[in-house]
């Protein structure tokens, strides 16, 4: 009688259908890393933003004389001659601009400062409004053409959400002291 041997072959790494599937798998991964690391940079931006801002304000401050700032007075040479601009504001030729390379001017008109943030990204309106803000209820802000009103001595989430929508806006902060 003759038995033959059947001998089985031992497999060695993955057939067709289980690539496939390691595949889909690493790629689910790299989408959801992607979109963590876009939304971890969005809200980057937003908090340096905010710091920047309010550091141009503060350091603006300091050029008011005699109670006035003169009339119509651009700080932004002023600012950059004595260097005051924070590290995260860009500063190419005389021009400041945001996280988004848009222009943010500085204006002293009288005893008034305005900081004007063009441009600034829809996803990061909302945290800019609320943070630069934070603490001064003499600020007078306007979105776009919107006046953001306080309550409560704050500009809450719902108001600034509100005013900001969804698209990129200019976001204006008016100091009077």
């Amino acid at each position: 009688m003759n038995h033959s041997k059947i001998t089985r072959r031992l497999q060695g790494g993955f057939n067709l259908v289980e690539l496939a599937i390691v595949i889909a798998i690493v790629a689910v991964l790299i989408i959801i890393v992607m979109r963590s690391a876009g939304s971890t940079s969005s809200a980057n931006k937003a908090s340096n933003e905010v710091s920047a801002v309010s550091t141009i304000i503060q350091n603006a401050k300091k050029f008011k004389s005699g109670g006035t700032y003169g009339a119509n007075t651009n700080l932004v040479p002023i600012l950059i001659n004595a260097n005051q601009v924070p590290g995260a504001i860009n500063n190419t030729g005389g021009t400041l601009s945001n996280q988004w390379g848009n222009a943010i001017t500085v204006v002293g008109n009288g005893p008034t400062l305005l900081v004007t943030d063009n441009a600034v990204s829809g996803d990061a309106c909302q945290a800019v409004v609320t943070g630069v803000s934070a603490g001064d209820t003499s600020m007078t802000v306007t979105v776009g053409s919107t006046a953001v009103a306080y309550t409560n001595g704050v500009i809450t989430t719902a108001a600034a959400a509100s005013a900001c929508g969804t698209g990129a806006q200019t976001i204006s902060f008016s100091v009077p002291d």
